[in-house]
């Protein structure tokens, strides 16, 4: 083996592990990948297979929307928190080389073995990592981390119970903490937070016990903030407790459960994400983007069928036609309508269905790749690219894209895009849950619909 990589495995992450004789002998059975400058590593959202050990160049740590959240010389281990113990087993980054590098790839089973050799060192650097990406998307997340110390946990061991003092907040920076709240006297566990959630602060800002206990799960490890510096920085910042403040919600919806809201880190970015811990044993996630595009998915469903109602929204129904999903991003007018009904977890009546799929056709005729002209096959996308490059009449139209220089079917069509007269979509109202035998709660649901 080449001195300069020994010099590199000895100053490497990898080097905290016992038995260095072990690790020098497995380097010695690794895959050499070379990259050139501008060369991506893997993608944020792949299936991890591997972690890397970087031996020469630098690489770079981006998000899916291309923030760079960090660079990595020589020595850095990456990759491998995909393959840590209760990971997702999906790149959460996208890794490219800034310059030439050269990495040594350990493969999945080769990583186990490194876990079993020393799993807690290899734990500490991933966590330690973790910490300081989390640090470089938000500044007062960024303040909190400076003062915190990290701590970690055995499966099954509180982190805090129910009613306890609150001595300070904790950030997730591996593994996995379950929320549980008491009720009826039985341990209910509502909610998991991943990396990058915040849990414990509402306490400390309120001064008031713990609202739930936090069970360790998944070799939890986390950044602990005492609740002193947090209202040190608070006094000093308040954008701290406006940050803190967005962290986490608890409500309780009436006949239905428990609903909790956090922040979550995704792509770069700080996005709300709430649970919805139903009384029936549902458990529905939602995420909302600073962009606006919201999610929910119903945990354990099994989608059948996935309309889009919307350019921008679709909803997904599993066999019995009850709504366990659905997507938007800012534009559907009856949002709160798909989130009633995904709640209730009724099935949609046969009425209702048959408005979706109304809805779904109407959106198709909308889709920038419906073909308009079929006799040249002339899409939506490049009739109205056409319209805002200038062709203001049906002549210029059919010049620039040859659409209704056929059997001229589709002209008809493409007028009222052409003269901006298009109507509308009219926007699907579904109606309450259908149960027939609750007239009053129909009734109650007009009167709000007819209030819009």
């Amino acid at each position: 083996m080449e001195p300069s990589l020994l010099t590199v495995l000895q100053r490497s992450q990898l080097a905290a592990l016992p038995h260095p004789d072990k690790l020098v002998a497995l380097v010695r059975q690794l895959r050499v990948v070379a990259l050139e400058a501008g060369a991506r590593l893997f993608r944020a959202g792949d299936e991890a297979d591997a972690a890397y050990l970087l031996t020469l160049g630098t690489l770079e740590i981006r998000a899916a929307d291309g923030t760079l959240l960090d660079t990595e010389q020589p020595g850095a281990l990456v990759g491998e928190q995909a393959l840590m113990a209760g990971a997702s087993g999906q790149r959460n980054a996208t890794i490219l080389a800034k310059t030439d590098c050269r990495l040594l790839e350990i493969d999945r089973g080769t990583f186990a073995t490194l876990l079993d050799q020393g799993r807690t060192a290899l734990e500490e650097v991933s966590a330690a990592r973790t910490r300081n990406r989390l640090g470089r998307t938000a500044k007062p997340l960024e303040a909190l981390l400076a003062e915190s110390e990290q701590r970690s946990w055995d499966d099954g061991e509180f982190v805090f119970r129910e009613g306890a003092a609150s001595d300070g907040l904790y950030l997730v920076l591996s593994g996995q903490a379950r929320v549980v709240l008491a009720q009826n006297g039985e341990p209910v566990h509502i909610a998991t937070l991943y990396t990058g959630q915040c849990f414990g602060e509402i306490g400390v800002l309120q001064g008031t016990p713990r609202n739930a206990a936090i069970v360790a799960h998944n070799r939890l490890r986390a950044a602990f903030v005492p609740a002193a510096k947090v209202r040190e920085l608070n006094a000093a910042d308040n954008s701290t407790e406006a940050y803190l403040d967005s962290l986490i919600r608890s409500r309780t919806l009436p006949h239905l459960g428990v609903a909790s809201q956090h922040a979550v880190i995704e792509n770069g970015q700080v996005c709300t994400q709430t649970t919805f811990s139903l009384n029936d044993g549902r458990v529905l996630v939602a995420l909302r983007t600073p962009s606006g595009h919201y999610s929910l998915s119903q945990s354990g469903s099994t989608v059948a069928e996935t309309v889009k109602i919307e350019a921008t929204t679709s909803v997904s129904l599993d066999t019995d036609g009850r709504i366990v999903g659905f997507e938007d991003s800012g534009d559907y007018e009856d949002v709160a309508g798909l989130q009633t009904l995904a709640l209730d977890g009724s099935p949609l009546s046969l009425q209702q269905r048959r408005q979706l799929k109304k809805a779904a056709k109407a959106a198709a005729m909308r889709a920038p790749d419906k073909v308009m002209c079929r006799c040249l096959n002339v899409d939506r996308q490049t009739v109205t690219d056409a319209i805002e490059a200038g062709a203001d009449s049906m002549a210029s139209l059919q010049e620039a894209t040859g659409c209704g220089t056929g059997c001229g079917g589709c002209i008809r069509r493409i007028a009222p895009i052409l003269a901006g007269q298009e109507a509308e979509l009219s926007v699907v109202r579904l109606g309450p849950p259908h149960k027939p035998e609750t007239k009053g709660r129909f009734m109650g649901w007009l009167r709000t619909a007819l209030d819009r």
